[in-house]
C-alpha cells in the first residue's frame, strides 16, 4: 500500500507546520484563556478531505474523497485527552434515481453509495500544557458500506490512526481544528490507507 510522493511531501510539510509553537492564547478582554481542564469535555465536528488508496480483490484505486467525522473527548489533565471518534470517507456518493408514470403515484427508486465508517478510541497528547499543537492516535472497529438498490451490505474489520493538529483558540468554549492524520486498517476484503487534511471545531463543555 502506497501513496503518490506529492501527498507524502504535502502531508508532511503540512504537519512541520502544525508543531509550531505560540504564546498562551487570549480573549477578547486580554485575559489569558485556560486552553485544558482537568474534568472538561469537548465535541467536535471535522471535515475535509482524504487521498484514499484501496486495496479490493478485482484490484488498486487511489483517489481524493470527503471526509467527515464526529468526536467526544474527556480532558484527563493539559496534556492529555480521552476520546471516540466516528468519522469516515464517502467513496461513492449516493444517488437516486426514479421515474414516474403519472408522478407520483407509480416510481421506481434506486440508491447506491458507498464508504468508509471507522469508530475509534483515541488518545490526544499536548506536549506542554500551554501547547496548541498536538499529537494523536486511535484504534478501533472499521465498517465498509455499500447500499445498491436501497440494500445496504456492511463488512467489518480494524484500524488505526495517527497524525497531528493544531488548536486555534477563540475563547474558553470554542477552537478551530486543523489536523492531517494518517489511517490504515481493512474490512472484509478491502484493505486501506488514506492521508487526510481536515478542520474543525471543538466546543469545550467547562467544568465549573
Amino acid at each position: 500500500m502506497r501513496f503518490t510522493r506529492l501527498s507524502l511531501l504535502m502531508s508532511t510539510g503540512i504537519f512541520c507546520l502544525c508543531v509550531a509553537s505560540t504564546p498562551v492564547a487570549s480573549d477578547s478582554a486580554g485575559e489569558p484563556v485556560e486552553l485544558r481542564k482537568h474534568g472538561d469535555w469537548w465535541l467536535g465536528l471535522d471535515a475535509g478531505a482524504g487521498a484514499i488508496h484501496l486495496e479490493l480483490p478485482e484490484g488498486k484505486v487511489s483517489e481524493n474523497k470527503f471526509y467527515l467525522g464526529f468526536r467526544a473527548e474527556y480532558v484527563l489533565s493539559p496534556g492529555f485527552l480521552l476520546g471516540i471518534e466516528a468519522s469516515g470517507w464517502l467513496i461513492q456518493p449516493g444517488e437516486i434515481e426514479y421515474n414516474t408514470n403519472p408522478p407520483p403515484f407509480n416510481y421506481e427508486s434506486q440508491i447506491e453509495g458507498e464508504g468508509l465508517a471507522p469508530v475509534l478510541l483515541t488518545a490526544r497528547y499536548y506536549p506542554w500544557d500551554d501547547s496548541s499543537w498536538y499529537l494523536k492516535a486511535g484504534a478501533g472497529y472499521v465498517s465498509h458500506w455499500q447500499t445498491n438498490q436501497g440494500v445496504t451490505d456492511r463488512e467489518s474489520g480494524a484500524g488505526a490512526m495517527f497524525g497531528g493538529g493544531y488548536d486555534f483558540v477563540i475563547n474558553q468554549s470554542w477552537d478551530i481544528n486543523a489536523f492531517i492524520s494518517y489511517s490504515t486498517g481493512s474490512a472484509g476484503d478491502e484493505d486501506y490507507d488514506a492521508i487526510t487534511l481536515a478542520l474543525g471545531f471543538n466546543y469545550k463543555i467547562r467544568r465549573k
